[in-house]
């Protein structure tokens, strides 16, 4: 049975009592006697008992001894408590899992509901008499302590217990490691802490094993967990969803479109089911429909739903808002998603060349802004407006709003032109610049470094193909020309390369030649800014006969779109998770009101739920649209061991017991701490103890005392025997 001292000040009174009769001994030891001739009678007599009236003094001092010992110990416990866990001060730590796996039902009733009652179970124990203090922390990311340090004000902490609703952010184990770890430094460690972890286990077996790094294990006397339910619940959730081409143009030349949703399903995979999803634009209209059948074990899908664009209502943001739905299953907070993808009825493009000579002169003398117009407004109804601009006066003209820049001379603008161009790149306008077909100067290129210096490294150059080399027929499902990756073999055979500029970048490819150098790189945009496009080689027929082919014009439209698309939307950011923020804004709010649950937004902020926001500027204009989709990975419903949940919260909670509520509670319990009742009950024995050694010791020492009297009397006559 384990024993603790409680109260050590106690504790030492009562071992300073122990010597007092040890000291009492030792003073009342018999003085040194002089001998003299009649004494040595008595000497005699008393060598023969000195051994046994030694002996007889050792066990009645050993008796008083212990007889203070158990009186201290048993009065001790009775008055200040055993000393034992139970009494002793204790700090609760409650991590409660608020995260989008809470939201799932079981049994008709939520798991949010399921993880509050027992976080007030175990608030409802503590007695703020004993000194115990709780401690609530929010589990879902980010996870940050809603009371903390420990308070005493129990009170106060069950309305917040109550409140808590689930969001759509999954667990987070790191932020959850370093609460605990303030927890720990910041305790005196005079009480018993605690830590409950009041989750059904599935959302913290996902995120253990999304870390791949080792944490900082918390020390803790005690790890409190619910049993997990052991059964699978059936979920399917909305992991991503992209369109195809990142923008829509209402006029001119009008291309399909498309949104790419990835699912996730968990739980009873086993089985074969159906999935619907339907593509609703703001005005509740349905735009797309498509179903998935799903077979017996997968566990992932990708889904392609046509969009029907037309009359699409980008409202005052320029994006048409667009949600993804699912149907109902036991989790309904990943079962809904966003897109956002900008409309425009033109898109305005500057091209930035030399001007053209007159006369017709041959092919090979067409300047390279006509090309471009042609494959981008080939007629004026294409969608596209296209200005011309004389490099030389690039500087002065650049003042309208525009959606791209082409560059074709770069060679021929001046510092201030760059200056122009980099501030529209902020603004959110594409850049496109190409080799300047009329010059082998390069000077150029450090003021286009200059736009994004962590995109190059190494030194440009131009480089002569002998033979010809062409373009490679495949392409990255990233890249800007990836809606034309089914017509790239078709049409990629017929280009010629005889010169290009080696582009020193490590931002990814659009395209590759056949000697596997990028044919462009494309450079992915910071949040507010436009995306940038290097190609290698210039629109000239000196250099290669692209201009000339119908890849040419493909490549043109399917560039401009998505470039202007992707720089005027912001990448979606996983709910929880840390966004970069355009240098502009200056607030956010709730773009689709209807989207946000008004219960979870009391208790969370903005990026932990799923929808759409709206980035403003310091003159409150709405300037971007920034999507949170719901962590569906986090939302995974496959059943949980006991066992495998122990092993991974090893890597978070350095505990000396861990105990489950629920099934085998008591017992467990009841093993692993002695109760206050077994606390009076041993105090109750010391205090027994204590009165049968008294009985023992009173005894002992009457008897001992007349023997040692009549040994004296005896000697005494003895000595007046020997005296006569």
């Amino acid at each position: 049975m384990p024993v603790s001292v409680l109260h050590p000040l106690l504790f030492t009174i009562g071992l300073a009592c122990v010597s007092i009769p040890i000291i009492i001994h030792l003073l009342k030891r018999r003085r040194r006697v002089v001998s003299w001739g009649a004494m040595r009678f008595l000497e005699e007599a008393y060598r023969k008992r000195r051994r046994i009236i030694t002996l007889e003094q050792l066990i009645l001092l050993s008796l008083r001894c212990l007889l203070i010992a158990l009186i201290a110990m048993g009065v001790g416990s009775l008055i200040l408590g055993s000393g034992l866990p139970d009494r002793q001060a204790r700090t609760l730590v409650i991590v409660l899992d608020d995260s989008i796996a809470s939201a799932r039902t079981l049994a008709g009733s939520r798991v949010i509901d399921a993880n509050k009652r027992s976080a007030i179970e175990q608030l409802e124990s503590l007695d703020p008499m004993r000194g115990d203090r709780v401690a609530l922390i929010s589990a879902a990311r980010p996870a940050r302590a809603i009371v903390l340090p420990p308070s005493d004000d129990f009170a106060a902490v069950l309305p917040l217990i109550e409140q808590v609703e689930p969001c759509d952010a999954g667990f987070d184990a790191v932020g959850v490691s370093e609460l605990l770890q303030q927890v720990g430094a910041g305790d005196d460690r005079l009480s018993r802490v605690s830590v409950m972890i009041s989750s059904d286990g599935r959302a913290i077996e996902h995120a253990m094993r999304e870390i791949g790094s080792e944490l900082v294990r918390a020390d803790f006397d005690q790890l409190i967990l619910p049993t997990p339910e052991p059964s699978p619940a059936s979920n399917i959730g909305i992991v991503s969803a992209t369109p195809a081409r990142a923008l829509v143009v209402r006029d001119g030349l009008s291309l399909p479109q498309t949104v790419r949703v990835q699912l996730a399903r968990s739980g009873s995979e086993a089985e074969a089911q159906g999935t619907q999803i339907q593509l609703i634009d703001s005005d509740g209209n349905v735009r797309g429909i498509a179903a998935h059948a799903w077979q017996s074990g997968q566990r992932d899908a990708s889904m392609t739903v046509p969009l029907e664009t037309g009359g699409l209502n980008p409202g005052g943001s320029g994006s048409a808002v667009l949600r993804v739905r699912l149907g109902e299953d036991d989790n309904p907070r990943d079962n809904e998603a966003f897109v956002t993808i900008p409309v425009h009825s033109t898109l305005r493009v500057a091209i930035i060349d030399r001007p053209a000579s007159s006369g017709l002169g041959e092919a090979r003398d067409i300047p390279a802004a006509r090309w471009v117009r042609a494959a981008l407004a080939p007629r004026g109804d294409a969608g596209v407006r296209v200005t011309s601009i004389d490099a030389s006066q690039a500087a002065s003209r650049l003042v309208t709003r525009v959606d791209a820049v082409f560059v074709l001379a770069p060679g021929a603008l001046s510092p201030d032109a760059w200056d122009r161009l980099a501030r529209l790149h902020e603004q959110g306008v594409m850049i496109v610049v190409t080799p300047d077909a009329q010059s082998d100067s390069l000077a150029w290129f450090d003021q286009l470094r200059a736009l994004s210096p962590e995109s190059f490294d190494g030194v440009e150059q131009l480089v002569t193909h002998e033979p010809p080399v062409s373009i490679e027929d495949s392409i990255e499902s990233t890249s800007l020309l990836s809606g034309i990756a089914g017509e790239l073999p078709e049409l990629s055979g017929s280009v010629s390369i005889d010169r290009s500029l080696l582009i020193p970048s490590n931002a990814p490819a659009l395209a590759r030649m056949s000697n596997a150098q990028p044919l462009g790189v494309q450079i992915a945009p910071e949040a507010g800014a436009g995306m940038i496009v290097v190609l290698a080689v210039p629109i000239d027929l000196r250099w290669s006969n692209f201009p000339a082919r119908p890849l040419f014009v493909a490549m043109m439209q399917e560039l401009l779109r998505q470039g202007v698309g992707r720089g005027q939307t912001l990448a979606p950011v996983l709910a929880g998770a840390a966004a970069l923020d355009p240098a502009w804004m200056q607030s956010s709010a709730p773009y689709a009101q209807d989207a946000i649950d008004d219960a979870a937004e009391q208790m969370h902020t903005q990026n932990q739920l799923s929808g759409v926001l709206a980035l403003r500027d310091a003159e409150g204009t709405t300037r971007a649209l920034r999507v949170i989709k719901p962590d569906a990975m986090g939302a995974l419903a496959d059943a949980v061991e006991q066992e495998s949940i122990e092993e991974e919260l090893a890597r978070l909670v350095d505990a000396k017991r861990t105990t489950w509520l629920g099934t085998g509670q008591e017992q467990e319990t009841s093993t692993a701490s002695i109760t206050n009742e077994d606390a009076r009950s041993l105090a109750l024995w010391m205090l027994w103890g204590a009165f049968a050694v008294a009985i023992i010791e009173f005894v002992l020492a009457r008897l001992f005392t007349a023997r040692l009297i009549a040994s004296e009397q005896a000697m005494g006559a003895a000595g007046r025997g020997a005296r006569a």
